[in-house]
Formats: structure tokens, sequence, C-alpha cells
């Protein structure tokens, strides 16, 4: 005997159980966070999710009345080409396509496409997933890469620049004390030259973020107050310039030269953005950040921070130049007018510092730059003041041991040492200064040496020489920023650091004054 039902209750039990499944399947459909759908051959909608709506904007009864999936294209020829390659191949796997959003924007989108049969008829189910914000992360990442290659670029550009600037402002003033007071002019171009060359090294470590900085408590209100004048200057006859600065503004931690170098920069934009003239206005004002937000919301996360707008009357920024407004070398001036590395600088020296930069602009509605910089709670110390060079008595019989691999730069230092009456050892690099030293009979009393060197570098002979002279005043030059030495080197008593490019005066002015501390000690 065989156990069987009815068959109307089996058919019954079938057919529940095929609801069951279109409703598991139903629930899948709609819930799935791709978007999902399902098409004729013609291109006319039979099914489709919320998730596939989502990024359009559109509602149901919209997309509904819509119709076709080919009014959803943003391009036509991203239609075409997607079937074209669908039908060849029998399906398509992550075709990227642009769609339109209701608002007759596009976005991006991956495609893929299975075909399906629909009550005998030929169709495709496609799934689409908007990677809009995807590609806008990895142009972001691609463009800080880009930022980063070409800022270890121009930080070793930056070194051997510095080294041959050295040598030029060196011998500049060999040529200038030979015939004093009547030196040729071309001898001072040259030093101007030089100098102008300087500035462009010192922006090109401020972007790349290895600009040697001496950071301290700065009143930012003040700075801008000191600095009235020259920006006035800058600016010229035709730009008014005003500030509105806030009452009771927190002090924040920065090397003031990097914050004129940024006030500067952004004032010399503005400038540029107002050809027929305008007004530049500086604001200042204290505000909490919470997270990455310029605005300054308050939350348990806020911290307090600085912010400061340079807002300009001029031509303003295309969207295009707005997104590539802080990359090295973009610029939108004519050729020779500009280096593109006033912004970038500006961005790197506010990185360098831990804060935050960007602008708002429109075309024709002008710009406004804003910097955000970490509030501190430091008391502001006294600079301390130094003593002149003619503090030393005399260089007579003080011996130096001059270490430098630039051979140039080794030449017009020890001519600079030499002229002013100092006894000079010279070594090419540290294990070198070490035998030069072995053969000497003579007592070393100050040691200047470059940092980085081949087969010993500075910090190392430095190391050598303080295990038998622990006081022994060191000067350290470098076309490299200072934080390749470390604190523990540079927060020793009587060593100084003195970054490349220097001329001779201030060469001696270091020296100097490392002599007067030992003997002041």
């Amino acid at each position: 005997m065989t156990n069987s039902l009815p068959p109307s209750e089996g058919n019954s039990l079938a057919e529940m159980a095929l609801r069951e499944s279109e409703a598991r399947y139903r629930t899948l459909f709609e819930s799935s966070p791709v978007g999902l759908g399902v098409a004729d051959e013609r291109g006319a909608l039979l099914a489709f999710n919320e998730a596939m709506m989502r990024p359009g904007g559109y509602t149901r009864e919209e997309v509904e009345r819509i119709g076709n999936v080919a009014a959803l294209y943003a391009f036509s020829e991203d239609r075409d080409r997607a079937l074209a390659l669908a039908r060849k191949q029998g399906f398509l796997r992550q075709h990227e396509v642009r769609f339109k959003r209701k608002d007759g924007s596009h976005y991006l989108t991956r495609l893929s496409l299975e075909p399906i049969m629909l009550d005998g008829r030929r169709g495709w189910q496609a799934m689409v997933e908007d990677i809009t914000e995807l590609k806008r992360l990895e142009a972001q990442a691609l463009k800080v890469q880009k930022i980063e290659s070409v800022a270890r670029l121009a930080g070793g550009v930056a070194h051997d620049f510095n080294n041959m600037l050295t040598a030029i402002l060196g011998y500049a003033d060999q040529l200038d004390r030979r015939s004093p007071g009547s030196a040729p002019a071309e001898v001072d171009a040259i030093r101007k030259t030089a100098l102008r060359a300087s500035a462009l090294v010192r922006q090109l470590l401020g972007f790349a973020r290895k600009q040697t900085a001496q950071p301290r408590v700065v009143d930012v209100n003040a700075a801008i107050e000191g600095m009235r004048e020259t920006l006035s200057r800058e600016l010229g006859a035709g730009v008014t310039q005003k500030t509105i600065l806030a009452t009771g503004l927190a002090r924040v931690r920065i090397d003031p030269g990097q914050l004129e170098d940024i006030l500067m920069n952004l004032a010399t934009n503005a400038r540029d953005a107002m050809p027929n003239g305008g007004t530049l206005e500086i604001r200042t004002a204290n505000v909490m950040l919470d997270g990455d937000s310029k605005t300054g919301t308050k939350s348990e996360r806020s911290s307090p921070h600085v912010r400061v707008e340079v807002a300009d009357t001029g031509s303003g920024m295309s969207p295009e130049a707005l997104e590539h407004a802080f990359e090295p070398f973009f610029t939108t001036k004519e050729q020779g007018k500009g280096t593109g590395l006033g912004l970038a600088t500006c961005h790197g020296i506010v990185m360098q510092n831990g804060g935050q930069i960007g602008v708002e602009s429109k075309t024709g509605a002008g710009s406004v730059f804003w910097i955000l910089l970490p509030s501190s709670t430091e008391v502001a110390r006294p600079t301390a003041n130094l003593p002149p060079s003619e503090s030393v008595q005399s260089s007579s019989g003080v011996t130096v041991l001059l270490v430098e691999d630039e051979p140039s730069v080794r030449n017009v230092v020890s001519i600079a040492l030499r002229r002013d009456g100092y006894e000079v050892l010279e070594a090419g690099d540290g294990k070198a200064a070490l035998e030069v030293l072995e053969r000497s009979a003579r007592e070393v009393q100050i040691l200047v040496s470059d940092v980085v060197m081949p087969a010993m570098g500075g910090r190392e002979l430095a190391g050598r020489l303080w295990q038998t002279q622990p006081e022994l005043p060191v000067l350290f030059v470098s076309g490299y920023p200072k934080d390749e030495l470390g604190p523990d080197v540079l927060n020793r008593d009587h060593v100084r650091f003195l970054q490349k490019p220097f001329n001779p005066s201030e060469l001696l002015q270091a020296v100097n004054e490392l002599l007067f501390a030992r003997r002041s000690s």
C-alpha cells in the first residue's frame, strides 16, 4: 500500500512552497544593498529594488513612469557599448557606465548583466553598484600619493640647491670683500639672485613639510598687525586691506616665519586675483573643531583651534582650479608670473603644524582661504638675546674642525673662518675627520659639520668626539631640516643648527655665539 496525497492537496502544498520561495526571493531582491533590476530585451523595466533607485534620487513611482532603462543612462553611448559587449560575451561583468540622477547630474556605476528568459522572452537581470564615492576616494589617494612623491623629490632637490647656493653666496661675499665699497654691480646681482633662489628653495621645503622650523607660542593677531605695512607694500595701492581680529584670540604654536610665509603667499595670491583692485580682508576667530569639520561644532571630541581667513573680492576660481589649488606647480597665472608653489607651500606648512587648510570660491565671486591651527595652552616665552659676534674677544688660537662633503661649500666656509682668524682642519666626511684628528697635534675647540655625508655623518662624528670632549661645541649645517638630528642631539648644550643656504656672516655669527656660550658657562 502506497502513501499518497489527493491531487488537490498535493497541488496546494506545491503552490504554498512556490509562494514561500517567491517571497524569500522578493525579500532578498528588495533588501539587497546593491541595485538590482530586470528588463526585457527592449529595455522595459519589469522589476527593480530600492537600492537601484536611491543613487539617482528617484521614487518608485517616478521610475515606473520613466518605464525604460534607456532613460536612466546619462549617455546613450554608454548603454550601446554595454549592451554590445553583453550580447557578444553573453554576459557583462562590472562594466563602468554613467547613470543620470533626477537633478540631471551624473554618477558612476559598475554594471553587470546576466541573460534571463521571461515568459519565453529574452531579457536581462542587472546588478548596479554606485562607485562615485569609491572613485572620489581613489582619486584623492592618487593625488596624495602624487604629492608625496613630488615632495620627496622636492626635498632632495632642495638639499642640492642649498649646497650650491651656499657656495654662490660665499664666493659673492669674497668678491665683495676684495673691493669693499666698489665691487661691481654684478656681484650684488649675483647675491640677490641667489637669495631669490633661496626663497624658492624654502617654498620647496615648505611644500615637502621639511622646512627647518623653530615653533613657539605665537599671538596670531599680533603677527597680522605686525605684517600690515609689509602686506600693504605687497598688495599695492589698488587693494584695500581690512582686518577683523577676534578679541581674546587663543595662541598657537608655530614658527613665526612660517606663519608670515602663509599670510604673504595668500595675500600675494589674492592680489593677483584682483588686477583692477579690490579688498583683502583677514579675519580671525576661536573655534571648536569636531573631527574634520572646518566650521567648528562642539562635542566630547572637540578641540580648540584658531581659524584664520584671508578673503578677497577678486575673480574667484573655477571648479577645476579649486580641485587642484594646493597641488605643486599648478597655476592659472601666465607663464613666468608664478611658480605654482605658493599654495602648495601653505598646505605643507599647515600640515606640518597639525592644522588644516581649504578654500571656498566661485568664478567671479572672490575667494576665501581658511586655515585652522590647534590652540596652544603654553605661555609665550621671550626670545633670548644672543650676543653679537663682537662679544668674542678673539678667534686667535681657536681651531675649528670643518667637515663637509661638498667641496665648494667646504672651500667657502674654510675661507670665511680663516679670514676671521680661526685655524681650520678640513675633512670630507666623519671618517676622514677622525683620521685628520689622529694626525694632528692640535686640540679642536669647535666642530662645524654637515649632517648627511658618506662613510660617517655629522651626528655619529659628534658622538665620537663627545666621548672625549663632552662639552665640545658643535655647529651642524645642512640643506636638510634639523629634524634629521633628533631631539637628543639638538637639546644638548652647546649645539646649534644652521640651515643652508647661509652667507659667511651668518656662519661666523653662529660660531661666535657657540664659543661665547661655552666661555660663559
